[in-house]
């Protein structure tokens, strides 16, 4: 799942061969991919061989696939592909909305999501041009409205290469920040309007806890947005220097 291949000629016996040789030899310095479900793909580097494979799967019995090992060397061009759209539901795998028009008063409405792709252009003669999903499962997400200041969604939808991923992830590092600042504030007024009117009624408070509850998981989904933006970065440096 997620994994292409620009290229795909049937491996002969004697490249499955000496392939499973490099696997024998090849030792895993680090596994960089989503830990939490197990069918999630992983970037798997010897640091020392100068080798890496890409695999979906634990990285434990990565080797089992037999998958192609392909040298630091033999990558070219690595590119990091952010799918950015919008729904009206929130359901994983809502269709793409192609003939509708999202006008500002809806942006509030919709459900942003995101998709993360590496792509790795190598002159491996069977890997070919590698593009994977580093993300398991789209990203979701409302992104709130605060005043007079409307976003469609993150704006980050796109092709970034080289610094362009630093700066992408040092951008996500900074919105978070000012999300958060924005959920403090608007936290302190809440205190405050309740301090003003009593204790409040059960109701306006279990509301208040929901809403907080919300409002972590929409932080944390950014957290996790620039956490694969900045392990494309990682991969970059490591492959291209």
């Amino acid at each position: 799942m997620g994994l292409f291949r620009k290229k795909k000629e049937e491996r002969p016996a004697g490249y499955l061969e000496e392939n499973r040789e490099k696997l024998e030899k090849f030792e895993m310095t680090k596994a960089w991919g989503i830990k939490k479900y197990a069918p999630a793909m992983q970037f798997i580097f010897d640091e020392k061989g100068h080798e890496f494979v890409i695999v979906e799967g634990p990285a434990e019995t990565f080797k089992e696939k037999n998958p192609d090992v392909i040298s630091f060397d033999q990558a070219k061009r690595v590119v990091l592909e952010v799918d950015e759209y919008w729904t009206t539901g929130k359901g994983e795998f809502e269709p793409k909305p192609f003939s509708q028009t999202l006008t500002q008063d809806k942006y509030k409405d919709v459900y942003w999501r995101y998709d993360f792709y590496l792509k790795i252009d190598t002159d491996h003669p069977y890997a070919g041009n590698i593009r994977y999903k580093m993300n398991f499962k789209p990203t979701i997400m409302k992104v709130p409205q605060h005043g007079f200041i409307f976003h469609r969604g993150l704006e980050i939808g796109g092709e970034y290469e080289g610094e362009e991923i630093d700066i992408l992830t040092a951008r996500l590092e900074a919105f978070a920040g000012k999300e958060e600042g924005f959920a403090r504030r608007e936290k302190m007024m809440d205190i405050f309007l309740l301090r003003n009117k009593g204790k409040g009624s059960l109701e306006s408070i279990c509301d208040g806890l929901v809403e907080d509850v919300n409002k972590d998981k929409y932080l944390k989904k950014i957290a996790n947005m620039a956490a694969h933006t900045a392990r494309a970065g990682r991969i970059t440096k490591l492959l291209l220097g």
